[in-house]
């Protein structure tokens, strides 16, 4: 019985290997498969990302007007959306963040986790601007993520002005941000 709602993959793409042919038993290694010459075939570019926008995620529709059905602000969006996409970065030091960033807000379980994710991300890239304007994500290291809990949690420096009233975050919610942010930079985070 032949199903017309199933996708059936016809090729598998790897970096500097011509076309596999799904089903012709070849791992890459070239050869005739099907009647195509794979090593004469030149490589086949990456795939192209599934989203263009964090946007576009699940979840994290921005917010442009009141009751314009937006789940997140769209300044949030707008921001993530800035981070660089490709390696060939102008600012020395600076490596893609947007595709990562993009996967791991797209990995959220749950829309809720996926917005809360978004929102902690973007006030820590607000207040990375501040401080270091012009460093990357990528180049945050455990002083800096110490810095911010620290300006979050008594509502000083360049952090007053990210909470609501420019007051304090509760110590719960400070962890609950450098927790998050670890997770996203690949930080290992500390047990307790």
């Amino acid at each position: 019985m032949s199903r017309d709602d199933v996708l059936v993959p016809t090729a598998v793409w790897r970096p500097g290997a011509g076309a596999t042919l799904a089903g012709s038993g070849g791992h890459g290694g070239g050869g005739v498969a099907g009647g195509v010459d794979q090593a004469a075939e030149p490589p086949l570019p990456p795939p192209a990302p599934l989203v263009d926008s964090v946007g576009d995620i699940a979840g994290l529709r921005p917010r442009r007007r009141p009751r314009d059905g937006g789940e997140v602000p769209g300044a949030d969006v707008d921001l993530i959306d800035t981070l660089p996409r490709a390696d060939d970065v102008p600012t020395p030091g600076q490596r893609a963040s947007w595709p990562t960033v993009a996967a791991w807000l797209r990995a959220g379980k749950t829309a809720a986790t996926r917005r809360a994710r978004l929102a902690d991300l973007a006030k820590f890239v607000r207040w990375w601007a501040a401080a270091a304007p012009g460093a990357g994500l990528w180049q945050v290291s455990e002083d800096v993520l110490v810095a911010y809990a620290e300006q979050l949690g008594t509502g000083s420096g360049h952090a007053a002005v990210l909470g609501r009233g420019g007051g304090p975050l509760a110590a719960a919610t400070v962890k609950r941000h450098i927790s998050t942010l670890k997770r996203c930079t690949g930080m290992r985070c500390a047990a307790g």
